[in-house]
């Protein structure tokens, strides 16, 4: 799995530097342990004050009914105007879904 190291904050207190933070759902039961992409539900970054959401359908079918009216289209959010995340700004801001979606597909590609 995609991730930081952490040793620097174990050995020497100091935090890691970066710009932008990282995450992905899965579901709760495991698909398949050698492959967590199988699980994975959705994968998210955030970068300054914007947080790009995009579904993944993990296994094929898998999670039909987890996503069965759920919109494939990415979700971007200003969390300074919008804490809550109630409004998808991604048609307003093409560039900064394209920006982190490029971001999220080289931080961890979920494509097998």
């Amino acid at each position: 799995m995609a991730g930081i190291d952490l040793l620097c904050v174990i050995v020497g207190g100091e935090p890691p530097v970066r710009d932008a933070i990282f995450g992905e759902t899965f579901a709760h039961d495991i698909a398949d342990l050698n492959d967590p992409a199988t699980s994975l539900l959705y994968r998210w970054a955030i970068e300054g004050r914007f947080k790009l959401l995009v579904r993944h359908d993990g296994a094929l079918g898998r999670y039909a009914l987890v996503h069965a009216n759920g919109p494939r289209e990415p979700k971007l959010f200003d969390l300074l105007a919008d804490p809550y995340e109630t409004t998808n700004l991604a048609e307003r801001y093409p560039n900064v879904v394209e920006h982190l979606s490029w971001r999220i597909r080289h931080w961890w590609s979920a494509e097998r």
